[in-house]
């Protein structure tokens, strides 16, 4: 069933009119988000000796088939308050959630061999408090499961191929890691139709004049004894697919277009049939495209998504089509300050909420408003985020009534 393209033109057109009025704007004004793409990874002199702790993770360097072997890593922490207003066990009335969560903590290998051939390996270590199992930062096992693991080729920067579990292409806040997206979270859309780094391929490679990348991934994974840690591949289970396009129109502004299959099951899992989990999106069908503009000053990142034929979850019934999009206009205060601006919208799906593993109500037409500052102590790699999000949407399944609720978070980030 293909996607519909019903009131696309409108949206569409927003997000490209943006995008071309800011780089307007940067080639009439040079203060404002002024060319180079690149200046804005580069760390401020004030913080460069922080350069000395974070190239220590090199473990051996050389000239033979291995050239170096990198410990990788990263811890998130995040300190949250949100009250929420909405019906709660048949009952309207207001939620409230206060504490801090160790949201994210990876340690892994970064392996370089000769002839451009590399090796990330990544493991989960924890995956926030508070969760079902052995998720815990303090309690349970150490190795939770497996992030990232792949083998990458990358002879020239327009052709690579990699294999193993990696992430697919879809949307730009998705592509982009926690290290380095903007907000604190991301929208609730991206959220709910992303897919868990699946098993396969993707090769990149540049032809007329686009940027392309084609993926392929088998969605099942095998869990241990424990029925919660690893997730290898299931080779008898789905499969899914994924294509990015993308052309550099101007210095500054780059298009995308991003397209993700994936043969779900019609039916919940069969005791003792089928992958113990499931990695892939829970919709059929996402396309999305996107635009990104970067310069000295700040940027803008926009999404306009459209999903398909969703399984089940809360009061959604399997089948379900959602749309939504995103618009993140930043702007860099100083070389290590930024102020940054969100507005996401999504038709109908699982409402957001910062802290992991909460079930989330089921809602339509929502609107979200994210204003945060992010003080970058070395550029990405270690950096203090706090932000505030204001949600409102219909509550599905509640005859009609709202739901908002407003977050504050404090986020540590680093990685390395």
């Amino acid at each position: 069933m293909p996607l519909s393209t019903r009131k696309t033109r409108s949206p569409l057109l927003l997000l490209l009119t943006l995008s071309l009025a800011i780089e307007s704007t940067q080639a009439g004004d040079a203060s404002m988000f002024n060319s180079s793409i690149d200046s804005e990874s580069t760390p401020s002199p004030s913080v460069i000796e922080w350069s000395n702790l974070f190239d220590r993770n090199t473990l051996y360097e050389g000239d033979g088939a291995i050239r170096s072997v990198k410990l990788t890593g990263r811890y998130h922490g995040r300190l949250t308050s949100q009250t929420k207003d909405g019906v709660f066990s048949g009952v309207r009335q207001r939620e409230g959630y206060h504490g801090y969560d160790h949201t994210s903590f990876r340690l892994g290998t970064k392996i370089d061999f000769a002839h451009h051939l590399s090796f990330l390996g990544t493991m989960n270590m924890a995956d926030g408090v508070g969760g079902a199992g052995s998720h815990g930062f303090t309690y349970g096992v150490f190795f939770d499961d497996l992030s990232d693991f792949y083998l990458s080729w990358d002879p020239s920067p327009d052709l690579y191929v990699r294999v193993g579990k990696l992430k697919q292409s879809i949307t730009r806040e998705y592509s982009s890691s926690l290290n380095q997206i903007y907000t604190v979270e991301r929208s609730a859309l991206v959220n709910s139709l992303s897919s868990s780094k699946p098993w396969g391929a993707s090769v990149a490679f540049k032809l007329w004049g686009l940027s392309q990348e084609i993926g392929a991934r088998i969605i099942g994974g095998e869990l241990d004894s424990t029925s919660e840690r690893w997730n290898w591949p299931d080779l008898d289970s789905r499969g899914s697919a994924s294509y990015r396009a993308s052309r550099q129109v101007t210095e500054a502004t780059t298009l995308y277009f991003d397209y993700l299959f994936t043969d779900n099951p019609t039916t919940p899992k069969t005791p003792g049939i089928g992958p113990d989990s499931s990695l892939g999106s829970p919709f059929e069908h996402v396309a999305a495209f996107g635009t990104e503009t970067k310069g000295s000053q700040g940027g803008l990142v926009t999404d306009l998504i459209f999903a398909q034929n969703g399984m089940a979850t809360g009061a959604l019934r399997a089948g379900y089509d959602t749309w939504g999009l995103s618009i993140i206009p930043y702007w860099n205060l100083t070389d290590q300050l930024r102020f940054v601006t969100r507005y996401a919208y999504m038709d109908q799906g699982p409402e957001q909420i910062p802290q992991r593993f909460n079930t989330r109500a089921s809602v339509a037409h929502y609107h979200t408003f994210y204003t945060g500052l992010t003080y970058r102590i070395h550029d990405d790699q270690l950096k203090v985020m706090l932000g505030h999000e204001y949600a409102i949407g219909d509550q599905i399944g509640t005859g009609g009534n709202q739901i908002d609720s407003s977050t504050w978070m404090l986020s540590l980030r680093t990685y390395w």
